[in-house]
């Protein structure tokens, strides 16, 4: 005999995406790590690497509230970064996503065999310079120079590091 005069509204939020920071990544030796990673976007708050707020002062500096909204997190060295989420509804979730430096290939050397040059460190792919200017980049250790002078070679390995240029090679 009674009725429910209340108006109940359930909301269902869609499922956490897995990954949400992408798949783990590298850099070259000698380059600069520059990679953003990116939070998902309307979240309540945002704990990079287990930062936590800080609300006593004897503890230290007192971290503010809106560096918890920070939805990005620049990157320049290797290492295993570390993502807590919360949503607005305060479910919570964690990702991680591992930087990796990946060392170059050794300086390239090359020599003469017959009329063709040939490198001896094993690459992914081989870049032929003639006087210092890319003549043409091929996945095999053995080129067969179209003209006399100067050659040098760069290796590049699986990941896409390329070595120092090697020493030159007169071809006469």
């Amino acid at each position: 005999t009674r009725t429910d005069t209340v108006t109940k509204t359930l909301t269902i939020r869609p499922k956490w995406e897995e990954d949400v920071l992408g798949r783990d990544t590298f850099y070259c030796q000698g380059k600069q790590a520059n990679i953003t990673l990116q939070a998902p976007e309307d979240m309540h708050c945002i704990h990079w690497n287990g930062e936590e707020p800080n609300l006593d002062e004897s503890l230290g500096p007192i971290v503010d509230y809106d560096h918890f909204h920070i939805d990005t997190l620049q990157i320049d060295t290797a290492g295993t970064y570390i993502v807590k989420l919360t949503n607005k509804t305060f479910c919570q979730m964690y990702d991680t996503i591992v930087v990796e430096e990946k060392t170059r290939p050794s300086k390239g050397v090359i020599s003469r065999s017959g009329n063709e040059l040939k490198s001896y460190i094993v690459a992914t792919e081989y870049r032929w310079y003639l006087n210092g200017s890319l003549v043409q980049t091929t996945d095999t250790s053995i080129y067969d120079p179209s003209l006399n002078d100067e050659w040098q070679v760069q290796l590049v390995s699986e990941y896409g590091c390329d070595s120092e240029l090697s020493d030159s090679l007169l071809v006469g």
